[in-house]
């Protein structure tokens, strides 16, 4: 999935104000946890992006389930901002540009190896 403009705007902003705090790593888990448990809801889910709800009420909905979580200021913010804008439902693309900035920053190229046979241990090892 190639990550709207919108998404790395998201993303590159969140990465600077992580930098910062030194929770980058920290950030990225919380990415994912949201965006996985955002999926998981299903329709209770689409309650967060209902017209019929006032996106203060969004809000305060989603942060006092995300307060259980005991998240990062960060993920929290961009959280509040997502639902202030509506644009929850790009939290997947947030996340994986998200991802390809620090891959960047940290000059990581991410690829998949296919093999006909499995790969001992030690091949996986040199390969990683």
């Amino acid at each position: 999935m190639k990550p709207s403009l919108v998404a790395g705007r998201y993303a590159r902003a969140l990465q600077m104000i992580a930098q910062e705090s030194g929770a980058e790593e920290k950030v990225l888990a919380e990415l994912r946890m949201v965006e996985k448990a955002l999926s998981c809801l299903g329709e209770e889910g689409t309650a967060l992006t209902a017209p019929g709800l006032s996106t203060d009420e969004k809000e305060i909905a989603l942060l006092s389930g995300l307060d259980k979580a005991s998240l990062s200021p960060e993920t929290k913010g961009l959280m509040a901002i997502l639902v202030r804008k509506n644009r929850l439902n790009t939290i997947s693309q947030i996340l994986h540009a998200y991802q390809a900035v620090l891959d960047q920053k940290n000059n990581l190229i991410r690829g998949s190896v296919e093999s006909a046979s499995d790969l001992s241990p030690e091949e996986r090892q040199e390969i990683e």
